[in-house]
C-alpha cells in the first residue's frame, strides 16, 4: 500500500480526531470484495471481512450497494 499512500482521505465525511489517530490514507485505486453483516447508525461497515482485490472492477463504477436488507 505504500505507493497509494496519501496526505488526506479519499471521501468527503471528516473523521473525529479521535478515530483518525494511527490512520493512513491511501488512494481509491483498488477495489476489494468485502462481505459484511449490516451498517452501523453512523454509516460504517459492521463485522467486516476482506474477500480479496477485484481486478475486474474499476474503482471509478464502485457505488455503495442499497438492498432491502441493507441500509
Amino acid at each position: 500500500m505504500l505507493p497509494l499512500r496519501s496526505n488526506a482521505p479519499g471521501f468527503a465525511k471528516k473523521l473525529p480526531a479521535a478515530d483518525r489517530k494511527g490512520v493512513v490514507w491511501v488512494r481509491p485505486e483498488l477495489v476489494a470484495e468485502i462481505e459484511y453483516r449490516g451498517w452501523t447508525s453512523d454509516g460504517l461497515l459492521r463485522a467486516a471481512s476482506f474477500k480479496g482485490l477485484r481486478e475486474d472492477k474499476d474503482p471509478a463504477e464502485v457505488r455503495r450497494e442499497h438492498t432491502a436488507n441493507r441500509r
